[in-house]
């Protein structure tokens, strides 16, 4: 299995995606509920293309793994909304900051970023 650094090689992605180092937003790829990057609202239509086709970011493996780490933590924030007979907006702004400093290391930190945001909802 190739990663996205391997896969696109000496391809120039910039003219169609973003270089990351330049982008104003926070983030470049976005995590949805079922696994799978997709691209941030404001980036060039074919910026879709370059994520599944040059960067193979939605590879079946990195779903699911992206999908498992979701559920995980989904899994987490229900036991904390079962002890503590729900989640207050406090007990949710503590969990996604939590989830904020973790993607800061994490191997998918994308998705931990995209739980957080789930509940700032």
């Amino acid at each position: 299995m190739f990663t996205c650094d391997k896969s696109k090689e000496a391809t120039d992605i910039c003219a169609v995606f973003r270089n990351p180092k330049n982008w104003r937003n926070e983030q470049v790829l976005e995590v949805d509920r079922g696994g799978r990057a997709i691209p941030s609202s404001g980036l060039p239509i074919h910026a879709t293309t370059v994520v599944e086709t040059i960067l193979n970011l939605n590879a079946e493996h990195l779903v699911a793994a992206r999908k498992a780490v979701i559920a995980a933590q989904l899994r987490e924030i229900a036991r904390v909304k079962a002890k503590h007979h729900g989640l207050s907006s406090s007990r949710k702004a503590k969990i996604a900051a939590v989830l904020c400093v973790q993607a800061e290391s994490a191997e998918f930190a994308s998705v931990l970023l995209m739980v957080a945001d789930r509940l700032r909802e």
